[in-house]
């Protein structure tokens, strides 16, 4: 009724003060979640490795010892570099004291000896790749308010890392390795899980395979190939048993077949591969693991 009246007053020639602007809450009226709330949230999404969940559970932890529980809307491209930085100077070794320091603590002491070895690159990249996927997780379930600009603060903050020093293997250094009782008498040292001992090594030797790959091998990953009836190792991912793979474009076949070792015999890295036929003894005797 006042802005009708205040209107008319207007209309007819009476100086009519402007009301004042006032502005309304800058806080968002949508509650956002915490990087802690999104790592919880990640867990529960789906079953995954005991280490990834380490690995995410204690980058989250890090960064909130250095700059507190923050919304993910509130993280800036400033709290990663400092993280960054943080992580950067802590010791490679920890001991002492340091065993049950947080970060801050333990950042502070790595700048005050310098001398001291730090923790890789990539250790570094790790705790920025966590953080970035989790942030990214995020943003795409909910946790941040649908009218919030935002981009995600840990993208492109990786340190650049050295490249591998790793080198192939000489024809010396697989004749030394391959020399070893446990291929020449069948020795196998204690530990090493029996048989696995002697065909994880020529495994990867033959296929380029990673270790963790070749351990999680089961007799049943080598079938024949329908058309040649060439034995085929499948390299697959199986839920049921809780084996996983690095990464979706490792699900892959390969092929173990006797080429392999009748090369590695021509090169003369190990006299007895010349009196094994290794594909016909793995698929009919050998158990990798499991």
């Amino acid at each position: 009724m006042r802005a009708l009246q205040a209107i008319d007053k207007r209309n007819a020639g009476e100086p009519i003060e402007t009301p004042k602007f006032t502005r309304g809450s800058q806080r968002a009226t949508v509650a956002t979640g915490t990087l802690r709330d999104a790592v919880k949230g990640w867990q529960k999404e789906r079953q995954r490795p005991a280490g990834t969940l380490h690995e995410y559970e204690r980058a989250v932890e890090m960064f909130i010892e250095l700059h507190g529980d923050l919304s993910v809307a509130e993280i800036k491209k400033s709290h990663a570099r400092k993280f960054r930085e943080a992580v950067q100077q802590v010791p490679q070794r920890r001991i002492g004291a340091l065993r049950g320091a947080k970060l801050p603590e333990m950042s502070e002491w790595g700048q005050k000896h310098p001398s001291i070895p730090k923790v890789s690159a990539g250790t570094v990249n790790k705790q920025l790749g966590a953080l970035q996927a989790i942030a990214g997780w995020a943003e795409q379930n909910g946790l941040l308010p649908e009218d919030t600009p935002w981009s995600n603060p840990f993208a492109k903050m990786k340190v650049r890392e050295e490249q591998s020093e790793r080198t192939s293997f000489e024809t010396a250094e697989l004749k030394l390795l391959f020399a070893a009782p446990v291929f020449t008498k069948h020795e196998y040292p204690q530990g090493a899980r029996g048989p696995a001992a002697f065909w994880l090594p020529l495994l990867a030797l033959f296929t380029g395979a990673r270790q963790a790959e070749l351990a999680g091998l089961t007799v049943g990953n080598v079938q024949p190939d329908e058309e040649t009836t060439a034995p085929l190792m499948y390299i697959t991912s199986e839920a049921s048993r809780g084996k996983r793979l690095k990464t979706a474009s490792s699900q892959r076949v390969t092929s173990c077949s006797t080429n392999s070792t009748a090369s590695w015999s021509a090169a003369d890295t190990a006299s007895f591969v010349m009196r094994t036929t290794v594909t016909s003894t793995f698929a009919a005797n050998a158990r990798v693991s499991g």
